[in-house]
């Protein structure tokens, strides 16, 4: 008898996972790489909503638009199919997947078909899909590193590098709770920085990081913004002065020239 009970206990451990329970409906961020045709990786953000076995699939993806699918599920086993199409490419989309016996994850194939044909494989996640679901420390729409949020929804450490504010003057640094800042970066001093077509004044990083303006000497040259304006001088930093022409198609005209009869002036 023992040796019976202890061979049904074995039985039942190795027994495969039933995912009757699991829930997938929702929205998910799914990756897809060709494994024939064009070498390409297609990003998508997905909606599952299922009505007992039915299973339907609504969303976008770069590349090849909003995809919409219809298929089933077998919740015991954790296996879907679906097929529809696509807003570009494939005019018939076909998926075959499983879920991961904890439902927060599932892989599967696709078939394209349509101009360029294409096969391969996806692989979805809660994580990506820009809500912030159990067990993930941020969500921001994404799966990648190095905007402060990881490719795993988890806090990239304090400091980080994360998306440069195109500011010379300051770092691009995490601050550890999911957010990038800028702060301004005392090393960057003397750095150029702001308008590079100010012609009335310069601009560079100070001491303390910050962008500061400095005026040009009055006299300077300039010609505001139309490059036709001659003999134009800076005046406690503006532009100001000249002689002012007119330009059409490209084309300055002197003061006595004229366009359909019109005499210009200055």
């Amino acid at each position: 008898m023992r040796a019976l009970v202890l061979q049904l206990a074995f039985l039942f451990s190795v027994a495969p996972p039933v995912f009757g329970s699991t829930d997938i409906s929702g929205k998910w961020s799914v990756r897809a790489q060709t494994i024939s045709g064009p070498a390409t990786t297609v990003t998508c953000l997905v909606e599952f909503s299922l009505s007992g076995m039915a299973l339907s699939v609504t969303g976008s993806c770069d590349l090849i638009g909003a995809v919409t699918l219809a298929g089933t599920i077998d919740a015991t086993a954790g296996t879907f199919t679906a097929s529809g199409h696509s807003e570009s490419f494939c005019s018939s989309l076909t998926i075959n997947g499983s879920v991961a016996p904890d439902g927060a994850s599932f892989r599967g194939t696709f078939d394209c078909v349509g101009p360029v044909p294409a096969s391969g494989t996806f692989v979805g996640s809660r994580c990506g899909n820009g809500v912030l679901d159990a067990g993930e420390e941020c969500d921001d729409g994404n799966v990648f590193d190095g905007d402060c949020c990881s490719s795993t929804c988890r806090f990239e450490p304090r400091g980080s590098r994360c998306p440069d504010d195109w500011n010379p003057c300051t770092t691009d640094v995490c601050d550890g709770r999911g957010h990038c800042e800028h702060p301004n970066n005392p090393a960057s001093a003397g750095t150029v920085c702001g308008d590079r077509s100010d012609q009335c004044g310069i601009s560079q990083c100070d001491a303390s990081g910050a962008c500061v303006r400095q005026p040009r000497p009055d006299g300077f040259p300039c010609f505001e913004d139309d490059l036709c304006l001659t003999g134009g001088a800076c005046h406690q930093g503006q532009c100001s002065g000249g002689q002012t022409t007119l330009r059409f198609s490209r084309r300055c005209l002197s003061p006595v020239e004229s366009r359909d009869g019109l005499v210009l002036a200055g």
